[in-house]
């Protein structure tokens, strides 16, 4: 198996769905998180948030996190795929290294 079959971003119709190497690229020349950083910093991110949720910070990390995730649900809607299947892919991938 290798890594591009088990790509866990939702965005299937991407050129770079499965090409880690061009996807962390692109996403660094938007200046945004691609689907593994987001979901490998939402943890922390929600805890940030939850220290003090009424500051303008949080405010602003709270509009992004559901705005990115409400793009993400509308991608899974459109290829059918399940929230089981996202967490499934997510596991698989964060299990794929030797180390």
């Amino acid at each position: 198996m290798e890594i591009k079959d088990i790509c866990p971003c939702v965005n299937l119709t991407c050129p770079n769905h499965g090409l880690c190497e061009k996807c962390t690229s692109r996403h660094l020349k938007k200046g945004s998180l691609n689907f593994c950083g987001l979901h490998t910093i939402l943890p922390a991110l929600r805890e940030a948030i939850d220290l003090s949720p009424e500051s303008p910070t949080a405010k602003k990390l709270t509009a992004l996190i559901e705005n990115t995730l409400k793009v993400h649900e509308g991608l899974m809607e459109k290829h059918q795929i399940s929230e089981n299947d996202k967490q499934r892919r997510l596991k698989q991938v964060s299990d794929f290294s030797d180390y």
